[in-house]
């Protein structure tokens, strides 16, 4: 089994429910939720323009390759009525970012973990240490819990 750290998130209809609808998906495609933090609402980023996001994280167990867990969060966002079409970072019902995958480091055409905007957004580093304060990220010399200043 992995442990994933992944971060959802949701502008558009029903943010809580779309929010709790993907971690059932999540659940019945054998990705086990461990811990999931409290929701944040947060500001978009990039595309400015539209409504704030809820964003919650999730740290979860599967036995899913990154890739496997990449195709099944596809997926589902697309089950939920994401359109995939739209542009990067524009509204959507559901977003499901793998943040990291054990402290494997990947970069691959249409995957990259970390999650290459992580370290850009304070959002995403606040979520990862409520459910894993004492993690440390690959490539980093300290600790979610030092990690503001580093």
């Amino acid at each position: 089994m992995a442990s994933v750290m992944l971060l959802l998130g949701s502008n558009q209809g029903d943010m809580k429910g779309n929010l709790y609808r993907a971690c059932q998906i999540l659940e019945h495609h054998s990705i086990h939720i461990n811990r999931q933090t409290k929701i944040y609402k947060t500001k978009p980023v990039g595309k400015v323009d539209q409504p704030d996001f809820l964003n919650q994280g999730l740290y979860v167990d599967t036995d899913l390759t990154p890739q496997q867990l990449l195709a099944v969060i596809k997926n589902i966002e697309l089950a939920m009525g994401r359109d995939m079409k739209s542009r990067r970072w524009g509204s959507r019902l559901i977003d499901i970012d793998i943040l990291f995958y054990e402290r494997m480091k990947i970069k691959e055409p249409n995957l990259q973990i970390p999650h290459p905007e992580f370290f850009k957004r304070p959002f995403a580093q606040i979520i990862a240490a409520e459910l894993i304060p004492d993690f440390k990220p690959p490539g980093k010399k300290k600790r979610f819990l030092n990690m503001p200043g580093e």
